[in-house]
């Protein structure tokens, strides 16, 4: 078993921390998701206060069942299934 010394958050503050000092990185953080869409060049997320932002690249720090759940079932039924067969265990 492979396993980080102070627990997983540790990876998220370090991606936050050196992703920070690039000038063409935007981070928002804190932010609750209600949805993500995605094409071939971006990916779209609406948050729960009904925002829409649009990215290039996101990184998500949360569980891939979660994950699964924020994408359209009649868009993306395959990756769906894919993340929700993703074992995850709560430490």
């Amino acid at each position: 078993i492979y396993y980080l010394r102070d627990g997983m958050e540790v990876l998220v503050q370090r991606l936050v921390k050196v992703l920070s000092t690039f000038p063409n990185v935007e981070l928002r953080t804190n932010q609750i998701v209600r949805s993500l869409q995605f094409d071939d060049r971006q990916v779209r997320l609406t948050t729960r206060s009904n925002d829409e932002l649009t990215f290039d690249h996101l990184i998500s720090a949360v569980p891939a069942f979660e994950l699964a759940n924020l994408l359209d079932a009649t868009r993306f039924p395959v990756l769906r299934s894919r993340l929700n067969r993703i074992g995850f265990v709560n430490m």
